[in-house]
């Protein structure tokens, strides 16, 4: 199960990775095998959260709050992860009449699924572990970009660690684009 659902989050990124490689090596083919290895040496990651999220362009919304999760996958070797969120996201309504839009044009709450590159940085410390990300997503159907910054704070000999994430969406939409700063508190655990 855990090779069907995430060896194509894996391949597109070892397409990546294998082309810039390959030059150093005499054989550049990559098998069936080669793939089933690297999903074998795999890091894989369940992650669940919620927080504030900060409207930075609308007119419309009021700070909200979000909760979701995700799956990471941080091939053995590789200089960067993938990363699969879904959120929901709720906000408070500004007074239509101080706005002049009407109710109905007014969506307050959403769901995102973004698709991000995720880049750890190297520390000396086995418990922290900050990181940088960035990638796409779909916010109800509208297309966004997304950027930040988090860091996992990890418990020794166990598979389990806390994070705190903040990262940058623009939501290219039909009334207005949005932007917004969501921050994330949550828990991740390693399978």
């Amino acid at each position: 199960m855990k090779r069907l659902v995430l060896g194509t989050v894996v391949a597109i990124g070892a397409m990546a990775v294998f082309s810039s490689s390959a030059v150093a090596q005499k054989d550049t083919t990559t098998t069936g095998e080669d793939i089933g290895e690297v999903i074998d040496k795999t890091r894989f990651e369940v992650r669940a959260g919620g927080g504030v999220t900060f409207p930075l362009s609308s007119d419309f919304l009021e700070t909200g709050w979000h909760l979701g999760g995700g799956l990471r996958a941080t091939p053995s070797g590789f200089p960067i992860g993938f990363q699969l969120d879904g959120f929901y996201h709720s906000f408070g309504e500004k007074d239509t009449d101080e706005t002049g839009v009407p109710d109905e044009l007014l969506d307050s709450s959403f769901l995102q699924l973004t698709l991000d590159g995720v880049y750890s940085l190297q520390t000396a410390s086995p418990t922290f572990d900050p990181y940088l990300l960035a990638g796409v997503g779909l916010y109800d159907g509208d297309f966004g970009l997304n950027a930040g910054a988090g860091t996992d704070f990890a418990f020794q000999s166990i598979p389990l660690a806390l994070f705190i994430e903040g990262r940058f969406h623009l939501i290219f939409g039909e009334l207005e684009d949005v932007s917004l700063f969501p921050v994330t508190l949550g828990v991740r655990i390693r399978l």
